[in-house]
């Protein structure tokens, strides 16, 4: 038998290893990929999970206003609260989510009548700028008067018109209501449909010079 000589032998050997060890690193590698694919799949898996047990705030709403109140019973606008009271605890839980949301809702009027007027009421409740206040007077202006409270429409538009925004298409919307009044038990006497209109649509107080309201 031939023997190879020893630096020969040694230079074989050395081979030998490093094709050993480059063949583990391969399979180490293939692995850690493997690992990290797996690991990718997994969280997308939980992301759209959480994504379809999360509804939009857009799906949110038309689930939460899919009604009128004003063709309800008592016993059905009981049920419906919880659900509109559940809506707002969430939206004032994350007002830097549900802010941006609304206003792109409300600017829509195509969404639910009853939410232009309660989706404006909480837009406002988490941001009174002016800017929320003409989104929301935009929207209110087209809402369906006959599913407010017109104590609760009297006094949110008027805070507007004092305010000095323009209420006006919000005021007229009364006019779809002939019997639309207002008792104001301070005074003890009842707003009718023109004494309203004046208080909301012509309210404008007078401003001193550089007044601005807070």
């Amino acid at each position: 038998m031939r023997r190879w000589p020893s630096k020969h032998l040694g230079s074989r050997v050395d081979s030998q290893v490093c094709v050993r060890q480059q063949s583990r690193l391969s399979r180490i590698t293939r692995m850690k990929r493997s690992g990290i694919c797996g690991f990718l799949a997994l969280l997308f898996l939980i992301m759209r999970s959480t994504a379809a047990q999360s509804p939009s705030i857009h799906e949110q709403i038309q689930q939460t206003y899919d009604f009128q109140p004003h063709l309800l019973s008592n016993r059905q606008i009981t049920e419906k609260s919880a659900a509109l009271d559940q809506f707002w605890t969430t939206a004032k839980a994350e007002p830097s989510l549900y802010a941006p949301a609304l206003r792109q809702e409300l600017a829509d009027f195509k969404n639910p009548p009853f939410f232009l007027y309660d989706g404006s009421m909480l837009l406002l409740s988490l941001s009174n700028t002016p800017i929320d206040r003409k989104v929301a007077l935009a929207a209110i202006a087209h809402n369906d008067v006959r599913d407010v409270q017109p104590r609760d429409y009297f006094f949110q538009v008027h805070r507007m018109a004092t305010l000095n925004e323009d209420t006006t298409a919000a005021a007229f919307q009364i006019l779809e209501q002939p019997d639309f009044k207002v008792f104001i038990p301070q005074h003890l006497f009842m707003l009718g449909q023109n004494y309203i209109l004046i208080y909301i649509c012509c309210c404008r107080p007078v401003r001193s010079p550089g007044y601005s309201p807070q």
